[in-house]
């Protein structure tokens, strides 16, 4: 899939489902090319206010209309491999508080064997 066709692809995205159109500056796909997965799309808007919008409002995308976007498409901000990390632990912490139902959670709970984030910066246009 060409860059062309990404960005206009984010375009009709962010018009179907937020209703306004962004300034799009540039898409490129991350990652090699692996059959059966779909390589991410990076997205560099013009202004970080438009960035901060899409991603405040990412998750009403689970509630779409469009399947294919309720199941598949997800955005999130653009983050160095620390940051990743990092934000991937929290989310597992935050799920096992929740398996466990308190705050008190084992220190490795769903953290075993962890060198790197599964699935982030992912997205299926």
């Amino acid at each position: 899939m060409s860059s062309t066709s990404d960005k206009v692809s984010v375009e009709t995205l962010c018009q179907t489902e937020f209703g306004f159109s962004p300034h799009i500056l540039r898409c490129r796909r991350l990652g090699q090319v692996r059959p059966g997965r779909v390589q991410p799309v990076l997205v560099v808007l013009k202004s970080v206010e438009q960035a901060e919008f899409l991603i405040s409002n990412a998750k009403s995308l689970r509630q779409s209309d469009n399947p294919q976007v309720k199941s598949f498409v997800y955005i999130n901000a653009d983050l160095t491999k620390a940051e990743a990390l990092t934000a991937y632990q929290r989310r597992c912490r935050r799920r096992a508080a929740a398996t466990y139902g308190s705050t008190a959670v084992p220190d490795d709970a769903g953290m075993n064997d962890v060198t790197e984030p599964a699935a982030v910066n992912s997205a299926h246009t």
